[in-house]
């Protein structure tokens, strides 16, 4: 899949659904802002994708809502390279688009939260949103966003590739 693919993806599954279609659990983008960033300088969100194939790729099977949930937290569908479950939550958003009933949220969240590590002093820090109109070739997808502190060898990585290329003068 190609990075236009994905990032208009990502868009569709994201905040401003609240704004263009219904939904039991509408959610904007000042809620994620609100309940994923504790402290001013904690901001830095990991997002995961999933269904991760465009409708060009017919040779994929459509997912089971549960696995859907369960993929969301691998690290095959991070859109940057990292590991999430290997670090800890300090919050996160789940946001769903099509059939998918609130019961089935609660139900997958209450299955994940054993394998998902969360910071001591916000274990309930899950925010969900739900929009019954499904994206456009798929029966549900699930955009999740995370505050993880997986983000930080990234950061790290970029901040010695920075300096190599500083000190070479490039």
């Amino acid at each position: 899949m190609d990075r236009y693919s994905i990032s208009q993806q990502y868009l569709s599954c994201g905040g401003e659904n609240s704004a263009r279609f219904e939904g039991s659990l509408n959610m904007d983008l000042n809620e994620i802002t609100m309940n994923l960033v504790p402290f001013p300088n904690l901001h830095y969100l990991v997002s995961s994708l999933t269904p991760l194939y465009t409708l060009a790729d017919v040779n994929v099977p459509s997912r089971r809502l549960d696995q859907m949930f369960s993929d969301a937290f691998s690290k095959d569908h991070q859109l940057i390279h990292s590991d999430p479950k290997h670090s800890l939550y300090l919050a996160c958003a789940l946001i769903v688009r099509g059939d998918v009933q609130v019961s089935d949220l609660r139900r997958n969240i209450e299955r994940l939260k054993p394998s998902l590590p969360f910071v001591s002093w916000n274990q309930e820090g899950w925010k969900t949103g739900l929009c019954s109109v499904p994206p456009v070739g798929h029966s549900h997808s699930l955009l999740a966003l995370a505050n993880n502190t997986c983000v930080k060898p990234t950061f790290i990585e970029l901040k010695d590739r920075f300096m190599k290329l500083y000190k070479k003068r490039v």
